[in-house]
């Protein structure tokens, strides 16, 4: 993943005072794909259990929340 963009969205959650954990997804993704010719990042919401594509995966409306504005926040700098 593009160091830029991660260094962008650590700083996005530390101004936000959003925990966060650096980390690289084992499961395939289209921005795997993509990265070698386009800065890419990707933005985790926690799950509940740590539960992921199943029809039990809960994430509170809270994270998801924080993990919009980070993702808007971080947009926004990459755009101007």
């Amino acid at each position: 993943m593009d160091r830029d963009i991660t260094d962008i969205i650590e700083k996005q959650c530390l101004q936000n005072n959003i925990v966060y954990k650096m980390m690289h997804s084992g499961a395939g993704h289209d921005a795997q794909i993509i990265a070698p010719y386009i800065p890419t990042a990707m933005v985790f919401f926690p799950s509940h259990k740590g539960i992921s594509h199943s029809p039990f995966e809960y994430t509170n409306p809270k994270d998801l929340a924080e993990g919009v504005n980070v993702l808007i926040h971080t947009l926004y700098e990459l755009a101007y």
